[in-house]
């Protein structure tokens, strides 16, 4: 899984660099595809939010499945 709020995928995006954020998907060829998961959480913060919708987004443009904890 992409790991939590401060993972290799969402501190880019919260860095207002989301194409950044997207190379991190490259670990899709490290464990073969279907392997890696976008994690989504929310415990109500601002932050979780905006991240949550980037990477929704990155999901459906990559075909990488998501998982909500």
């Amino acid at each position: 899984m992409s790991g939590c709020i401060k993972g290799i995928l969402t501190e880019p995006i919260l860095g207002e660099n989301q194409v950044t954020g997207k190379k991190g998907i490259g670990v899709n060829d490290i464990f073969g595809n279907g392997n890696f998961y976008i994690e989504l959480m929310n415990h109500g913060t601002l932050e979780e939010h905006i991240v949550n919708l980037a990477l929704l987004s990155v999901s459906k443009k990559l075909n990488v499945p998501v998982v909500a904890q």
